[in-house]
């Protein structure tokens, strides 16, 4: 069963549209040559008549300035000699004649003309053409009008058709997130694209990861897309030529780091390709109708479900086959929330019993419950690593990294660890060997309260530390403070699984630890190229913000929002914090 993505019906579907009616980018006979051809014309009409009319306004303007003069006045009487006891008054001055104007000599009215039809060329292009210019199209239309026929070579032989001008384009993320060396304008909701034919993926549609179809006018060889390809590394896997629409369909390997938003973004600035558009993923109606009804659904008493949009970000991941770590007490692999989810055991306490225990059961079904209750990754596959027994202080330096050790030998894509204590110089060697590694670390800030100091491995920067919230987004009042929180999730009163197929309520940052590395497991399954800064990165700057503008100390970037998340991680942008 397939829980990775859903059908979506493409934002613009292509089927029913005829060639005729778009208008093409490459040839001679596009619109955009039209509309340059005119402008040479323009420009050269304006170079020609540009001095003829410079001349007659000179030899009408003539006339008209000297008609206005006023004829010239005599020169003024001597004044009388000067009177030493009466001042004789000022004499009132006379109008003064206006300086004769001066003509614009012709060279000025060339450039008048030259730089009106620079400036309206493109928007007059853009009319005919309804869309905006590409950068090889303005430089085309400007260097036109100012030389004439000989700007638009000069354009052809600088600015060929399907030439890159600057770099490509990054994807645009949605106001509303701090400025952290990133702005999300764009999450992969659909937005207005530039192009025809160029829409970003809608909300929550799925489509195959590492690929997109572009689509190619008839006249367009393969060798010239090849060419293009190369430049961008991308390969061409399969090429169709559509009888029905009269256009050829390429399907492309990209490099998912680049991602799909990205891509088209860029095929959008080159001429030869007509459309471009994610490879989106259908089903079977039956087979979709019967995947929905198995669905787990969860408890009423569970408002995380709520909080986190649960329902609508499985449609989109479930964290299907995504390895999580989790470094705790015993679990009881036997409830009926985590049948199946164990994938594997191992036990660094070497104690003689494994009785389950209420605290890693209940981390287990925040990430994993799929009957009764719903994990915020209800597919996960759970590695169960017992470092901590009932007994005080039982979780030790050498319990906790030869878990980890064993951790990263079953390829554990995420570590979550929900205890706290105090800086460790071993296991922070260990904490970094598995970052490096790629290893998504995810830790409790901790249950001390403002006042205490910060603790470890949340407090290592290594590490996604981890902060709790209530029903109303109020932070936890046991919860650690300080600068290295990253990001919330709810922690008060969630509802989760209990030894002996019973249920509990739990309070404190390690629940909600547990949920925020769920969030990356469903980040992962959508992407698994995904490193663990990207991971830390995404999930900060699609939080919620909560609490003091800006990062605070509290709330760290916000609550997490697993919808934002799961729809940017595909495109694996590369943020820093």
């Amino acid at each position: 069963m397939n829980w990775n993505e859903r059908p979506r019906v493409p934002a613009e579907p292509l089927a029913g549209r005829r060639p005729s009616a778009r208008a093409s980018t490459t040839g001679t006979g596009s619109a955009f040559a039209v509309a340059a051809r005119t402008v040479c014309v323009i420009g050269i009409a304006a170079t020609i008549s540009a001095p003829t009319t410079a001349l007659i306004a000179t030899m009408t303007a003539a006339p008209a300035v000297a008609d206005v003069l006023p004829p010239p006045r005599p020169p003024p009487p001597p004044p009388p000699p000067p009177n030493p006891i009466i001042t004789p008054p000022r004499p009132t001055p006379g109008p003064v004649a206006a300086a004769p104007s001066q003509p614009m000599p012709p060279l000025g009215w060339y450039l008048m003309g030259v730089v009106f039809v620079a400036a309206a060329s493109p928007i007059v292009a853009t009319l005919v053409l309804n869309r905006e210019l590409t950068p090889q199209e303005v430089w085309t239309s400007t260097l036109t009008a100012f030389l004439g026929p000989v700007g638009w070579i000069a354009a052809q032989q600088l600015f060929p058709p399907g030439s890159t001008i600057g770099p490509a384009p990054r994807p645009v993320l949605p106001p509303g997130t701090a400025a952290t060396g990133h702005q999300p304008a764009d999450r992969g909701r659909t937005g207005t694209p530039h192009r025809d034919g160029f829409a970003a993926p809608p909300r929550g549609a799925g489509f195959v990861l590492d690929e997109v179809v572009v689509a190619t006018d008839p006249g367009v060889s393969t060798e010239a897309l090849d060419a293009l390809l190369r430049r961008s590394r991308i390969v061409r896997l399969e090429s169709l030529e559509s009888v029905l629409l009269a256009r050829t369909y390429h399907r492309l390997r990209i490099n998912p780091k680049a991602g799909v938003l990205t891509t088209i973004r860029t095929m959008e600035q080159q001429s030869l390709v007509a459309a471009a558009q994610p490879n989106y993923i259908f089903r079977l109606a039956q087979d979709l109708a019967r995947e929905r009804a198995a669905e787990p659904k969860g408890n009423a008493g569970q408002y995380v479900i709520g909080k986190l949009h649960l329902p609508e970000v499985h449609r989109m991941a479930t964290g299907q086959g995504v390895l999580v770590a989790i470094i705790d007490s015993a679990i009881d692999a036997t409830h009926r929330d985590l049948d199946g989810a164990i994938a594997a055991k191992f036990d660094s306490t070497a104690a003689a019993t494994a009785e389950a225990d209420p605290h890693g059961t209940g981390m287990a079904s925040a990430i994993a419950s799929h009957r009764e209750l719903l994990g915020v990754a209800p597919r996960a596959s759970l590695l169960a690593v017992r470092a901590f027994t009932k007994t005080p202080g039982s979780g030790t330096t050498f319990r906790i990294i030869k878990g980890l050790d064993w951790a990263a030998g079953q390829n554990a894509r995420i570590v979550n660890m929900s205890f706290a204590g105090p800086a460790d110089p071993a296991l922070h060697e260990a904490l970094a060997a598995a970052h490096d590694r790629g290893m998504v670390l995810v830790a409790a800030a901790g249950n001390a309260g403002a006042k205490s100091p910060p603790l470890y491995p949340a407090a290592d920067p290594n590490v996604i530390a981890v902060t709790a919230t209530d029903v109303e987004d109020a932070l936890f009042t046991g919860a650690n403070r300080g600068g290295h929180v990253a990001v919330g999730a709810p922690g008060v009163d969630v509802l989760v699984a209990a030894p002996a197929d019973t249920y509990q309520l739990t309070t404190g940052t390690s629940v909600a630890a547990a949920e925020v590395s769920a969030v990356a497991a469903l980040m992962l399954e959508r992407n698994p190229a995904l490193k663990p800064d990207e991971i830390r990165g995404i999930l900060m700057a699609t939080a919620r913000h909560l609490g003091a503008p800006g990062r605070n100390s509290e709330f760290g970037a916000g609550l997490v929002d697993p919808r934002e998340a799961v729809e940017m991680a595909p495109r694996g942008m590369p943020l820093t914090h």
